[in-house]
C-alpha cells in the first residue's frame, strides 16, 4: 500500500497520521546579484577535487572537538575525491614510510588555494600540501573508497551511531587533517572558530566551547570608516580587555568612547543581537560592508545559490531558476512535518549513498527536475557528482542526489515534507525496499 501527499495512513493494524499542508507559501521571488538575503561568494579555501567531511578520531581524545568545530566527537575533516582521509607529514616521509602512506596527488589542472598548495615531491609529482605539509592517505588502511561514510549530526540530537574511526596515533609522524582554523591561526582567547554552512564555511565565533558548539558568530565591517557609527544597534562591538595585546592577523582598536575592539586582518569584529538560535548567521547583509568573518571557506557550485530565509538558518537554490532545491530521505518513526520550515541537522552522508538515484525514476522526474553537473565538474567541499544511466551528470550534497520541485515557483516551499509511506498490506501489494525503510520524503536543502 502506497501513501503519499494528505492521505490517511493504516496498515497491519497499525495507524498513522501524516498531513501535507500545500498552501501557497512564498518566501522570496528570485534571487539576484543585488539581493541582500544571497550570501556572497567567496574565494574556497577547498580546492576542485578536494572534498570535506567528518570522522571520529581515534587515539587522541582532543582530536574529537578541537576549538569546538565539531560535534559528537566527531571532527571535520579533509577528504580526497574517493573519499578517503587525508594527513599531514609533521616529519617527512621516506621511503619506508611511502610503504604505508601514498601521496595525494593533485591533477594536472588543480588550482593551490591559501590553505591548500601544491608542492613537487622527490618523485617528480604534484602533490597537495596543507599549510606547507605534503599529503597522504593510508595505504592498506580503512576501506573509504565507497564514498566516505562521514555522517552528519543534529544539532540538538546526535545520532544513534558515530561516524567512522580514523587512527590518528602519530603513526609515521602523520596527523589527521582538521579543518579547525584555530589549530593553525594565532588568536586570542576570547575567540574560536565554529562551521556555519550558510557562509559556507569556518567563521570566528565568540562563545565556542566543547559544549556550545557553535557559538556566537563575529562579522567584520569593511565600509567607508565615516559610516561605520551608523551600523544597526543590533551590532555591538567585540570588546577587548584593557591588557589585551595583538596576536597573529588579529589586533586591538581604540573607539572614540575609549574602550578597546578587536580587529582582523584590519576590519573591526561585531556580534549582531539578530543571531539568537545556534547556526544562525541573520546578520549577513543586513547592513553595508558586514560580513561574516570567514576564516576557512568552502565552495558551493556556480548552478547553486545559498540563501537566507526568515524561517529557518538558510537554504539552497537553484542559481538560473531561484527554485528551492531538495533531497529525498527516508521517514523517521516521530515524524513530525514542518513544512513551512526545512529541517537543520538532518543529512547523514551514508544513507544519502546509500539511496543514490535509485529512490527517484523517471515517472518521479516528470515533477522532480535532477540539478545537473557539467561535464567538466568536480568534486569539492561537500559537493559529489553522481553518473546518471542517462550518461548525464548529477549534483550530490553531502551524497544526497538534489532535485528541484517542478509545480512551484522561485522562492516556495511547496515541495518541503512530501512524502511517501508505503507498507507490506498482507495482501500481495509490494512494500518499498527494506532499505527505504517507513518510506520517504522530500526535505528542502539546508547548508
Amino acid at each position: 500500500m502506497a501513501f503519499s501527499g494528505s492521505r490517511f495512513v493504516a496498515a497491519l493494524g497499525m495507524s498513522a497520521a501524516f498531513f501535507f499542508v500545500a498552501a501557497p507559501f512564498s518566501l522570496a521571488a528570485a534571487p539576484t546579484a543585488s539581493d541582500p538575503s544571497v550570501m556572497t561568494r567567496l574565494p574556497p579555501d577547498v580546492p576542485v577535487g578536494l572534498r570535506v567531511g567528518m570522522a571520529r578520531p581515534n587515539g587522541d581524545p582532543g582530536l574529537g572537538n578541537v576549538g569546538g568545530s565539531s560535534r559528537g566527537g566527531q571532527a571535520i575533516v579533509l577528504v580526497d575525491g574517493p573519499g578517503r582521509p587525508l594527513f599531514y607529514a609533521t616529519a617527512g616521509c621516506d621511503a619506508d614510510c611511502l610503504t604505508r602512506w601514498a601521496p595525494a596527488l593533485a591533477e594536472a589542472d588543480a588550482v593551490p588555494t591559501s590553505q591548500l598548495t601544491i608542492v613537487t615531491n622527490a618523485a617528480g609529482q604534484r602533490q597537495w600540501a596543507f599549510h606547507g605539509q605534503p599529503l597522504y592517505t593510508p595505504i592498506n588502511g580503512p576501506n573509504f573508497s565507497t564514498p566516505l561514510v562521514l555522517p552528519e549530526w543534529d544539532l540538538l540530537r546526535p545520532p544513534p551511531t558515530l561516524g567512522v574511526a580514523v587512527e590518528d596515533k602519530g603513526r609515521d609522524g602523520m596527523k589527521l587533517t582538521i579543518l579547525n582554523p584555530k589549530t593553525w591561526m594565532k588568536m586570542p582567547y576570547s575567540i574560536g572558530v565554529a562551521e556555519y554552512r550558510l557562509a559556507p564555511g569556518q567563521v570566528l565565533a565568540v562563545g565556542v566551547t566543547g559544549s556550545t558548539p557553535m557559538g556566537r558568530p563575529l562579522y567584520t565591517y569593511s565600509g567607508p570608516a565615516e559610516q561605520e557609527q551608523d551600523l544597526p544597534a543590533a551590532f555591538k562591538p567585540h570588546y577587548a580587555s584593557a591588557i589585551s595585546l595583538p596576536v597573529g592577523d588579529f589586533s586591538v582598536r581604540t573607539r572614540s568612547d575609549g574602550s578597546q575592539q578587536w580587529v582582523w586582518k584590519g576590519a573591526p569584529l561585531y556580534t549582531c543581537d539578530c543571531d539568537i538560535s545556534l547556526g544562525d548567521l541573520n546578520g549577513a547583509g543586513l547592513a553595508a560592508g558586514i560580513q561574516p568573518a570567514v576564516a576557512f571557506a568552502y565552495v558551493n557550485p556556480k548552478e547553486v545559490i545559498v540563501k537566507k530565509d526568515p524561517l529557518s538558518v538558510g537554504r539552497m537554490v537553484e542559481a538560473s531558476t531561484g527554485r528551492t532545491l531538495y533531497y529525498r530521505d527516508r521517514l523517521e518513526d516521530d515524524y513530525q512535518p514542518d513544512h513551512t520550515r526545512p529541517m537543520i541537522g538532518t543529512q547523514d552522508a551514508r544513507v544519502g549513498a546509500m539511496l543514490g538515484l535509485a529512490h527517484c525514476d523517471a515517472k518521479c522526474e516528470k515533477e522532480w527536475r535532477p540539478l545537473f553537473a557539467p561535464k567538466d565538474a568536480k568534486p569539492q567541499g561537500y559537493w559529489t557528482i553522481y553518473e546518471r544511466p542517462d550518461g548525464k551528470r548529477q549534483w550530490a550534497y553531502k551524497n544526497y542526489a538534489l532535485y528541484t520541485y517542478l509545480k512551484e515557483g522561485p522562492g516556495r516551499l511547496d515541495g518541503n515534507e512530501r512524502y511517501l509511506v508505503q507498507f507490506e498490506d498482507g495482501t500481495g501489494a509490494s512494500a518499498l525496499p527494506k532499505e527505504f525503510g517507513l518510506g520517504l520524503n522530500w526535505r528542502a536543502v539546508v547548508p
